[in-house]
């Protein structure tokens, strides 16, 4: 007999041959599994990074905006903008370039219109080799010159008395830039009384009756209170303890001060600007001033005297104090509406608005 044979089955050979291409399979799955895993950290972590970039480069726009609107001067800005002025605002990652163009100049009145686009620049993104990070932001502003609206070319809350025929009190804007006011604005009682020749104010009214007192002390437009006070309008010159500037300061024709003076006063010499006087003004024959000039009592003038831009006095009745009616004596009296020469006057007051919900966010850039 020929000796057994063991013979292995064959399917045990068919399971261990079986074991390589599962594994394989699963060292695919699981390598495809990291990758995916690996690339949606990496795409999320690239969408955190840009999002990021993204608030930091509005943060620098942003920063542009408001420094150019509250800081201009620091830029070497100075006065309304031009039609077209830039300024570049470097920071810490970054930068803004701020553009602002003019879409209207001021006239007649009408403030000037501006379009501002500030732009922030990431100089070190997060990303090497990344383009940098860039928004826009825009905003309209407008450039609003200081303005006082009076009623008349001379308002007097006490009445004004004219002695004689000669001069002049115009409401007719000097400059032809605004619509006219009346040659002079006075209470109904004591009003406006005029001896001797046939000269009358001109204006839109010639004469305006602003009503009875203490009701017509509000038509002058002047906060005399915050004025004393100081709140309202802040003096660069105070008499005293300050004297008052000389002829030879106001040979300066850019020299536009504001005069405040406590007590009455004798005016030394012609001047510009805005002289506020809490007590009684006199001005001499031969003397000007161009500008405002507010004044808490009465104003006299002897001889031939001019006053360019507009004149208040009385001022003290809306403090009560009872303050007689201005005098205006023999002589040739120029009383003048002028709204340049106001404006001149009140330039320190001037400044940029932001028009509200004129704010954008993404200003397209070209």
């Amino acid at each position: 007999m020929s000796p057994l044979r063991v013979v292995r089955p064959l399917a045990r050979h068919r399971r261990r041959g079986a074991a390589l291409p599962v594994v394989i399979l699963l060292m695919v799955i699981l390598a495809l599994s990291l990758t995916a895993a690996f690339t949606i950290n990496s795409n999320e972590s690239r969408a955190v990074d840009n999002h990021q970039e993204q608030i930091e480069a509005f943060a620098l726009a942003e920063s542009g905006r408001e420094r150019y609107l509250v800081d201009r001067a620091a830029f070497g800005l100075a006065g309304e903008p031009a039609a077209s002025e830039s300024i570049r605002v470097v920071q810490s990652g970054g930068y803004a370039d701020v553009v602002v163009t003019r879409i209207r100049q001021s006239f007649g009145g009408r403030p000037g219109l501006y379009a501002l686009r500030s732009t922030g620049v990431r100089t070190n993104p997060r990303m090497p080799g990344q383009t940098a990070a860039t928004r826009t932001v825009g905003q309209i502003f407008k450039w609003e010159t200081g303005n006082l609206s009076v009623p008349g070319a001379w308002t007097s809350l006490s009445g004004i008395n004219k002695n004689g025929g000669s001069g002049e009190f115009s409401g007719i804007d000097e400059c032809g830039m605004l619509p006219a006011v009346a040659g002079v604005a006075v209470p109904t009682a004591p009003g406006y009384t005029q001896s001797g020749g046939t000269s009358i104010p001109v204006g839109i009214p010639p004469i305006k009756d602003l009503g009875p007192q203490p009701g017509s002390n509000d038509s002058a437009r002047v906060d005399w209170a915050g004025v004393l006070a100081g709140t309202s309008l802040v003096p660069t010159i105070t008499v005293p303890p300050q004297a008052f500037p000389t002829a030879a300061a106001f040979a300066d024709t850019s020299f536009w001060p504001i005069i405040k003076v406590t007590g009455d006063l004798a005016l030394p010499t012609s001047g510009r600007g805005i002289l506020i006087i809490t007590g009684n003004f006199t001005i001499g024959g031969g003397q000007s001033w161009d500008g405002i000039l507010l004044a808490g009592g009465t104003v006299t003038s002897n001889g031939s005297t001019t006053i360019r831009g507009a004149a208040i006095s009385g001022l003290n009745e809306q403090i009560g104090v009872d303050v007689p009616a201005s005098d205006i004596a023999n002589g040739t009296k120029i009383f003048r509406y002028n709204s340049c020469l106001m404006a001149r006057a009140l330039r320190p007051f001037a400044g940029i608005v932001p028009l509200d919900n004129a704010w954008a966010d993404n200003w397209a850039s070209y």
